[in-house]
Parts: structure tokens; C-alpha cells; sequence
């Protein structure tokens, strides 16, 4: 497998993506802080972080094995926009979901640009 630009940004965004509903899953208590408050309104913090969990690891998947990870990469940009948003006074811990959201960006550009040129052909 050749290592491309495409792939890094792909493997640094899923491992973003991977990483914390696995380290959530031995450890909820370091985890569960970074859930803002107003989720308790819906639904259990614990249960909120379990089915967000799911979706980041779908999200991971998506990332690094479609074909073409646009999709994927939206919902990854939007996640951590919201996370950059909802814990602003956590943003010493934070600041690094701004480099993977232009990541995913990033990622969301290439793609959506060799679509656009695949579409010309």
C-alpha cells in the first residue's frame, strides 16, 4: 500500500475519531466531563457518550475505508466544530479538534474536487 497525502489525512482523522470511544470505553470517567450538561435534559450522560461512541467509530471506519470519504468527513468536520463550540472553556484541552477539523476539511476538498473532475471526463 503506498502511503499518499489522501491516506495520512484519512489515518490522522480516523485515529482522532478512534481513540476516544475506545479509551471511553476502559476509562468513562475521564471521558465523561468533555458531554455538555444540557445532553442530561434527553438522555443519560453515560448512555449519550455510548451511542456517540458508535457514531465516531462509524465515522472512523467511513474515513478509512470508502472509496470516497466526503460524507464521512462532513459529519467529522461538523462533530468537531460542535465540540470546538460546546467546550470553548475547555479549549486549552480542545485546541487540537481545530487542526483535525481542517483535517477533515481538508480531506472534504480533495475528494469533493476529484469528484467534481471525475464528473467532467
Amino acid at each position: 500500500m503506498l502511503l499518499t497525502p489522501s491516506l495520512v489525512l484519512r489515518i490522522a482523522i480516523a485515529f482522532a475519531f478512534l481513540y476516544p470511544p475506545i479509551a471511553a470505553y476502559f476509562s468513562p470517567d475521564n471521558w465523561i466531563w468533555f458531554v455538555p450538561d444540557f445532553v442530561e435534559l434527553v438522555m443519560p450522560k453515560l448512555f449519550f457518550m455510548q451511542l456517540f461512541s458508535v457514531l465516531q467509530i462509524l465515522i472512523a471506519f467511513g474515513i478509512l475505508f470508502l472509496k470516497n470519504p466526503t460524507l464521512p468527513a462532513v459529519a467529522a468536520s461538523i462533530i468537531l466544530a460542535a465540540i470546538i463550540v460546546l467546550t470553548w472553556s475547555a479549549f486549552d484541552a480542545t485546541f487540537r479538534d481545530v487542526s483535525i477539523f481542517l483535517a477533515a476539511i481538508a480531506l472534504i476538498m480533495l475528494y469533493h474536487r476529484n469528484a467534481i473532475l471525475l464528473d467532467r471526463d
